[in-house]
């Protein structure tokens, strides 16, 4: 399915997960960051909630955004599915729609985006050097203080010690122009 096939790889690059469902709400294509399993399956070649009422509500939301007749304002598109490893949920978003094809051939292509927010952000060190100017300790600090991780566990990880970490973090904060971690975390996350 070409229609969308730039999309799934752009949002690959982004480690973003996609997947493209038809009006029958098959899945015809996902993309490598999507990951099967915890509450979310692809089972006989349609998503799937192992759990009766998430199994309702799913198809509830994939019927919705497959009809062609709502506009998409009139409807909600985005579902939230519960995970049973008790990790934060799913989000699914239908972001965008296409029909392809001519004549009898016509099909509507939907695509859908599967966000697991528990995945750590991705954020390439090169970018953060080119972008602010941190030296490579400096953008190994920032990248694992994103993903939620204590400056002392940081400065363990990168072998430093924790006084050298702070140093390394308020030298972070002056070239990001940001003045406390929970600022440098939101702005990181606008990269993410």
């Amino acid at each position: 399915m070409t229609i969308f096939a730039g999309q799934l790889c752009a949002l690959e690059r982004v480690g973003r997960g996609a997947v493209l469902i038809d009006a029958e709400t098959r899945v015809l294509e996902a993309n490598a960051c999507v990951r099967f399993g915890d509450g979310l399956q692809r089972v006989d070649g349609r998503l799937y909630a192992p759990q009766a009422t998430d199994r309702r509500r799913l198809q509830q939301f994939l019927s919705t955004i497959v009809n062609p007749d709502l506009p998409p304002g009139d409807y909600a598109p985005t579902l939230t599915l519960p995970r049973p490893s008790g990790l934060r949920p799913w989000l699914l978003a239908a972001i965008d729609r296409a029909t392809a094809g001519r004549g009898e051939q016509r099909t509507t292509v939907i695509l859908l985006l599967i966000t697991d927010v528990e995945a750590p952000a991705s954020l390439p060190r090169g970018l953060l050097m080119q972008l602010f100017g941190l030296t490579l300790t400096e953008a190994q600090i920032a990248r694992q203080l994103a993903t939620g991780k204590s400056l002392q566990k940081v400065s363990a990880s990168v072998g430093i010690s924790a006084g050298h970490a702070r140093q390394r973090l308020k030298t972070i904060f002056e070239k990001t122009a940001t003045c406390r971690q929970g600022e440098l975390i939101a702005l990181l996350a606008k990269l993410a």
